[in-house]
């Protein structure tokens, strides 16, 4: 089978190749975590350089793929304890959470990303009839005002992952304004970064290999509420606290504050 060249130019959507790769990574472990089997078959088919990548520390590893599962997670118990989902993925780049979840079949997903990241997932990964693809930018709010008028009474959960903090704070700050103005009792779940991560993207095992940088990391977790009342703060998940069992070493970094709280989920509720 001919390989597909992916013609990304964006630095920021380019960094989609560094999630497939980890997937990838953790699927052919004997234990993995995630499991994605999908992931090898995506760089089976991609002509792309994932070598450079090869120097990825097992911490990263562990990290992308502790947050991918928790965010399934999460999203299958939204699903199972609400009627009329509409998941919005944003900034979706190549991940197969639809296939990975096992109740998908009972809501309306959205996959977002900007045109040259959808015309490559048309390629690759085939979409089921409740599945729909948005190409355009998630920062321009169009897409959400025609979801709004499409499902008045939708039950919405916006996941944004790997995506945030590679973007200004205000450009975040209007695009999650703009839920809690748009959709009442929405859900959002996102992945976030401190303030010190932030300004050590170089440091970073995969971003050195990458053009993008960090733009944007938080330390106080309650911020939100003062951008917008209605965003109410309602989980926070370390990432590397969920990486503790997997790895002796990472549990005993992982009370060092400075690590152990440095990525993190953030779920919001939109109040009504």
């Amino acid at each position: 089978m001919e390989k597909i060249v992916p013609s990304i130019n964006d630095i920021i959507a380019d960094t989609l190749f560094i999630t497939v790769y980890m997937r990838a990574l953790d699927a052919r472990k004997k234990h993995p975590v995630l499991g994605d089997r999908k992931s090898v078959e995506l760089m089976n088919r991609i002509d792309y350089p994932f070598e450079k990548y090869s120097g990825i520390k097992t911490m990263s590893r562990l990290g992308t793929c502790v947050r991918l599962k928790y965010i399934d997670e999460q999203l299958e118990e939204f699903i199972a304890t609400h009627e009329k989902v509409i998941v919005v993925n944003i900034g979706c780049g190549l991940d197969d959470r639809y296939n990975r979840i096992k109740n998908a079949s009972k809501a309306i997903f959205y996959e977002l990303d900007i045109p040259e990241c959808i015309k490559l997932r048309e390629q690759l990964i085939q979409t089921h009839s409740n599945q729909f693809l948005i190409s355009g930018s998630a920062f321009e709010s169009g897409w959400l005002e025609k979801l709004r008028k499409k499902y008045p009474d939708g039950n919405f959960i916006f996941i944004a992952e790997g995506v945030f903090m590679y973007f200004p704070e205000e450009k975040v700050r209007e695009l999650l304004c703009s839920i809690a103005d748009s959709i009442p009792n929405a859900r959002i779940i996102f992945d976030g970064i401190t303030k010190y991560l932030s300004r050590h993207s170089d440091k970073h095992d995969t971003l050195r290999n990458a053009k993008a940088v960090f733009a944007w990391g938080f330390d106080d977790n309650r911020i939100f509420v003062n951008w917008h009342p209605k965003l109410n703060p309602d989980k926070v998940f370390y990432i590397m606290h969920g990486m503790r069992k997997y790895s002796f070493p990472v549990h005993l970094i992982s009370y060092i504050p400075m690590f152990g709280k440095g990525s993190k989920i953030i779920s919001l509720n939109v109040h009504s």
